[in-house]
């Protein structure tokens, strides 16, 4: 009777080990593996942030975590403004996963963007992707005559939907339109 009932236990660990192991991954997973220099952020220094209490006015953390959408924000105010860090995920049955990077410099109370990137997780492996699934973000994208103050542009990664929205210091809009793997102008 008790080596069945250890038999039993030895194979409900085996699975739930299996299962943990085998577990899609989600935003604070990819936020935790991804290489050091895709953040500039080392992963001790990530995992203690992700271990304090949300931000509160003025104070570095997290503003938002929501792993059921794949979205995660980071923002630290600083004398000059500071910074802030986006993180969304985009999915899609049977392909991998892409995760979108976007870093910001803060001031004047807006972030813009210094730049975002995308790479894919594929065999336990980060590929940088930003060029193939993103056309990238010039100021002709945008409307009018001097639509763009050099660095005035304010991207956000989504946090619903698929669809990344830019505007310039004028209020001048781009949406970049997620479709079979890529975004489209």
């Amino acid at each position: 009777m008790k080596s069945k009932k250890s038999l039993v236990v030895l194979i409900l660990l085996i699975s739930l080990t299996g299962t943990a192991q085998n577990r899609k991954k989600d935003v604070v997973d990819y936020f935790l593996l991804l290489p050091e220099e895709a953040l500039n952020w080392s992963v001790d220094s990530r995992k203690t942030a992700l271990n304090r209490k949300p931000a509160a006015e003025g104070q570095c953390g997290f503003v938002d975590i929501d792993r059921a959408n794949g979205y995660l924000y980071f923002k630290c105010p600083g004398l000059s403004g500071g910074s802030a860090l986006e993180i969304a995920l985009w999915t899609e049955p049977g392909k991998p996963d892409i995760i979108g990077v976007n870093s910001m410099t803060c001031g004047q109370g807006s972030c813009y963007m210094d730049h975002i990137r995308f790479f894919e997780f594929r065999n336990n492996a980060f590929t940088d992707v930003t060029k193939s699934v993103f056309p990238g973000i010039s100021p002709s994208d945008f409307q009018g005559p001097d639509a763009v103050i050099r660095g005035m542009i304010f991207c956000n990664l989504p946090k619903v939907g698929m669809n990344i929205i830019c505007r310039n210091d004028k209020n001048s809009e781009v949406q970049y339109v997620w479709d079979k793997g890529r975004f489209h102008k």
